[in-house]
């Protein structure tokens, strides 16, 4: 398959007047439902970290559900504007607004304006990215540091300066202070510079601009430790001697739960495979014509996926969200050269290069309205409904009843809500309600989520679930197997 695509044909101005255009569609995409309801992560995280003050933050760390830049940004955000789900995600819906014009800057510098057009616009309607845009986590963070970093290693490798080696560092650096798979990423930069060094020494029996690029890394890893300093000890002693639950969230279940999600964002199971082969197509194109560039795309999602295997077991697909700009890079070039490709095969006649430009434009419009199409289930459902589920046990439940919760579904009840709602963590638990409940004339109802943890974290409570639920009532939810569940259990 060749993989020559037509020259760009779109002017600087042009592009810009585009990109304007899709930044203001970012922002009304990512306000839209943007104070829907939170789900687990986000309540744990507004309780425990957002009501800190900075300095608590700075000093805190309570676990890898903390994102510390984040956490001290929100913190901020709540201090200006009241607490509100709106005021805890608005880090992360500017981070992902901002996200938009990033990916065009950085992919004119790698590929035709059209095509940078091209994945901006994706970007700005996908399912995925306005999800996290509007999650109040660190993950859009993430994604723009990885972009912005990699525009700056492109320049360094291209006769950049001292300033780009200090941007990126800084950059790196606060994206390792929002998550620490950032750290992936930068790991996965060095060592497309170590393989552009070897490739140097190979060929020309020297090293290959070398100074510069290593500055930019050295000072990623002095700025990271800086901003990690007061909290070090606290994120070492975390990962070191805290298990981590890989038996339930293994690689294998993060490919299945990516498929998943992603079916989600671009429809039927075989739009998602077709995009999975148009990918490959965009690897090999890549591959041929710009592989320093693959390299910056491909080895961070190397370096995460070892990591997160070899490490603690756990992996989750939000692990690879940072790179969500570069696969759509890689996606939309596989889109252009095949449908390039496969114009040419049919038509031999007047105006074939033309003819296959459009068409190949043509299938990335349908693929973005797509995408922008499935926006339509994000704004119909919360992250997770709890809100819902509390109003209609509080409506439902006579006074007779004695309502229980179960698994993920108790915290945010009993310390967000502050619901005098008992947790069913062992049978003794729910036999206890359920004496109560018979005295009283009435039945336990149990809210309950995330079964899957509640196999191992309270086995015999979801085994009585399933053996003894009737009038089962499904609150449905965004999130991946974030739906909550009411029963009325059946008497003993």
């Amino acid at each position: 398959m060749s993989q020559r695509i037509s020259s760009d044909t779109v002017s600087q101005s042009t592009a810009w007047r585009w990109m304007f255009g899709l930044t203001i569609a970012a922002i009304v995409t990512r306000v839209v439902h943007l104070n829907s309801g939170l789900w687990l992560d986000e309540y744990y995280s507004i309780v425990e970290q957002f009501r800190y003050t900075p300095l608590q933050v700075f000093t805190t760390y309570i676990g890898d559900n903390q994102h510390p830049l984040y956490a001290l940004l929100a913190s901020i955000s709540l201090s200006l504007f009241g607490e509100d789900a709106w005021t805890a995600r608005l880090p992360a819906a500017l981070f992902g607004i901002a996200s938009i014009p990033a990916l065009y800057i950085f992919a004119a510098q790698v590929t035709r304006r059209k095509e940078a057009i091209l994945a901006a616009a994706l970007l700005a309607f996908s399912y995925h990215h306005v999800w996290f845009s509007q999650n109040a986590r660190g993950y859009t963070a993430i994604a723009l540091a990885a972009i912005l970093c990699s525009f700056y290693l492109m320049r360094l490798f291209n006769n950049g300066t001292k300033r780009d080696a200090l941007m990126y560092g800084v950059i790196a650096a606060l994206g390792a202070y929002a998550h620490l798979t950032m750290v992936f990423v930068v790991v996965g930069h060095f060592l497309v510079y170590v393989l552009i060094q070897l490739v140097s020494l190979i060929k020309n029996k020297r090293l290959a601009n070398w100074s510069l690029p290593l500055l930019a890394f050295v000072a990623a890893g002095g700025l990271t430790l800086v901003l990690y300093g007061p909290i070090l000890s606290q994120v070492i002693d975390f990962f070191v001697n805290k298990p981590s639950l890989g038996n339930l969230s293994s690689p294998s279940w993060a490919l299945q739960e990516a498929i998943r999600s992603l079916s989600l964002g671009f429809g039927a199971s075989i739009i998602v495979l077709s995009g999975l082969l148009m990918v490959v197509v965009g690897f090999v194109s890549y591959l041929r014509s710009m592989p320093v560039a693959l390299g910056v795309f491909v080895l961070p999602i190397v370096v995460t996926l070892f990591v997160a295997t070899m490490a603690r077991g756990t992996m989750y697909p939000r692990f690879f969200f940072a790179v969500i700009g570069m696969a759509i890079l890689i996606g939309v070039r596989g889109v252009m050269v095949t449908v390039n490709w496969c114009v040419k095969l049919v038509y031999h006649g007047k105006n074939r290069e033309v003819l296959a430009e459009r068409m190949a434009t043509a299938a990335m419009i349908f693929t973005i309205l797509v995408s922008a199409a499935s926006l339509l289930r994000n704004y119909q459902h919360p992250k997770m409904d709890f809100a819902a589920a509390q109003q209609w046990l509080e409506t439902t439940a006579s006074k007779k009843d004695v309502i229980v919760t179960a698994g993920s579904a108790a915290w945010p009840f009993r310390e967000y809500y502050k619901l005098p709602w008992p947790e069913m963590i062992t049978a003794e638990d729910l036999a206890t309600q359920d004496n109560l409940a018979t005295s009283q004339g009435g039945n336990v109802l149990v809210v309950y989520a995330f079964a899957r943890y509640m196999e191992v974290s309270a086995p015999d409570v979801l085994q009585s679930i399933r053996d003894r639920c009737t009038n089962k009532k499904r609150f449905v939810g965004t999130l991946g197997g974030g739906d909550l569940f009411v029963c009325r259990l059946r008497s003993i």
